[in-house]
């Protein structure tokens, strides 16, 4: 996206369509699902857990979120189609997480990534908000997420 973006500020051409070389075997296409990289980090207490009431577990605070996370992407396959595609709705893949950095401390910080393919129409804002609205429970819960 970067270089295409340059490309148009740095060029005089404009042109009326344009070809964009994709894995569709060579089946032309009027439309193309979106790709977001997102990252949630959350944020707990370390301790030590010999006494875990003095801290609060962030892989604990995650697998909350991630509970939230997964109920967003089974939303998103009810609510939104695209008939054109393949797979005509929109996906979200829990791709990589890291929390933790020994067993006999309480986790401080957990972080996950993921990918989420919109349909063409839905916007950044509207997914930003449908994210923030799925996890708003666990930030009320733990504020100190």
């Amino acid at each position: 996206m970067a270089g295409a973006r340059y490309f148009a500020e740095t060029t005089a051409l404009r042109p009326d369509c344009a070809i964009i070389g994709e894995p569709t075997s060579l089946q032309p296409v009027r439309a193309h699902k979106g790709h977001i990289s997102n990252a949630i980090r959350i944020q707990g207490q370390s301790g030590h857990s010999s006494d875990p009431a003095r801290g609060v577990n962030a892989i604990e605070l995650m697998h909350d979120a991630i509970g939230h996370i997964l109920q967003l992407r089974d939303n998103l396959k009810e609510r939104y189609h695209y008939e054109a595609f393949t797979v005509p709705y929109p996906t979200l893949n829990l791709g990589h997480i890291h929390g933790g950095d020994a067993s006999n401390r309480i986790c401080a910080c957990c972080e996950l990534h993921m990918d989420i393919r919109p349909l063409p129409g839905m916007t950044l804002n509207e997914l930003n908000g449908l994210l923030n609205d799925a996890l708003a429970p666990v930030s009320e819960r733990w504020p100190v997420v």
